[in-house]
């Protein structure tokens, strides 16, 4: 079974709370053992959005066309400044700050990757270039459009 299935299951347990409550409380279904506490609730509650993260890029990567290094720098970037938020978010209950620290740990890794490969530093590179370029050709289309 794959990661992303149990965050499915665990994010249609949250959408169903009320129903999951009154079906693992009726007696005759004899699942009060499954039933969740209160504590398990609300950490249920902080870890579907942190890890609604990673299930975004797994359907990205899970696609048939699979992102090109340049497009996957920024997804990198993106992940690693939603994870920082996280760890440094103080009403974030500790476990789930220290899986996001966790997993900032294993970002670094990949850029370390990406820094030591010259193909990616040169697809970065031109990625950035590109950009650059689209910025610039904005302002100066804004200039002249207020010049004229």
């Amino acid at each position: 079974m794959r990661w992303n299935s149990d965050f499915a299951c665990l994010r249609a347990h949250l959408f169903f709370k009320d129903e999951v409550k009154i079906f693992t409380s009726a007696s005759e279904n004899d699942l009060g053992d499954y039933a969740l506490t209160t504590t398990q609730w609300k950490l249920a509650e902080h870890l579907v959005p942190v890890l609604e993260l990673f299930n975004n890029l797994t359907n990205i990567f899970s696609q048939a066309e699979v992102p090109l290094i340049y497009e996957v720098a920024p997804m990198l970037e993106n992940l690693e400044h939603a994870l920082d938020r996280v760890y440094n978010a103080t009403e974030e209950p500790a476990v789930v700050r220290i899986a996001a620290k966790a997993a900032l740990q294993v970002v670094g890794k990949y850029y370390a990757l990406t820094d030591a490969n010259e193909v990616c530093r040169i697809a970065i590179g031109e990625y950035l270039r590109e950009a650059v370029m689209r910025v610039l050709c904005y302002h100066i289309d804004l200039f002249y459009s207020d010049v004229s």
